[in-house]
């Protein structure tokens, strides 16, 4: 049994088109496509066409219904703490000078 196409209406669609006439960013175009073609065919489809996962798609539809084209752009992920502390850099800052 399938989800409730509740996140992917009609006025979804309609605004993910208006969007992708104005996009530039490749990956933002991807997500919005792959949010109008869900209009037509099943999720599992869409999510295998563009080689995601179904959750991927679904999480895309609902933070384009929340956020807008911004919920659909990459966010910061966490880095790792740096290994030398600010004195060794300092320190190898010197020495490469």
């Amino acid at each position: 049994m399938g989800r409730p196409k509740e996140v992917i209406d009609a006025q979804l669609v309609e605004r993910a088109r208006e969007e992708l006439g104005r996009m530039r960013e490749s990956k933002l175009c991807l997500r919005l496509q792959a949010i109008i073609s869900c209009e037509r065919y099943p999720v599992n489809g869409v999510a295998v066409v563009f080689g995601v996962s179904r959750r991927s798609v679904w999480q895309w539809a609902r933070r384009f219904k929340e956020q807008g084209v911004e919920g659909l752009r990459e966010r910061p992920r966490g880095h790792r703490p740096p290994k030398l502390s600010s004195d060794q850099l300092a320190a190898v800052e010197r020495w490469l000078a």
